[in-house]
């Protein structure tokens, strides 16, 4: 059994003209939380049209890990919120 959790759109790079002209179009990844056996528990599924990747908890934990490292010093999270002067108003 099967839960369908969310779809975010995306945006798909794609070029021609041997990499001269890039092109981006809309693009769905739908998330799936399915049963992947007694040796794998619970997983998740990261589908791109007719390809996807099953990642395990562990492997989910591996990745949020990696993006929360990739945006911690981005520069939007240091801006306060719009309307205000204080960083750290309306924040956790």
């Amino acid at each position: 059994m099967s839960t369908q959790l969310a779809t975010i759109e995306g945006r798909y790079e794609g070029s021609h003209n041997g990499g001269l002209t890039v092109n981006y179009a809309p693009k769905e990844l739908s998330i799936t939380k399915f049963a992947g056996g007694r040796d794998n528990g619970a997983m998740i599924q990261l589908t791109l049209e007719n390809e996807y990747i099953q990642l395990t908890k562990a492997q989910v934990m591996h990745l949020i890990s990696i993006l929360d490292i990739a945006y911690k010093d981005d520069i939007n999270d240091t801006l306060p919120p719009q309307g205000t002067t204080d960083p750290f108003d309306g924040r956790d």
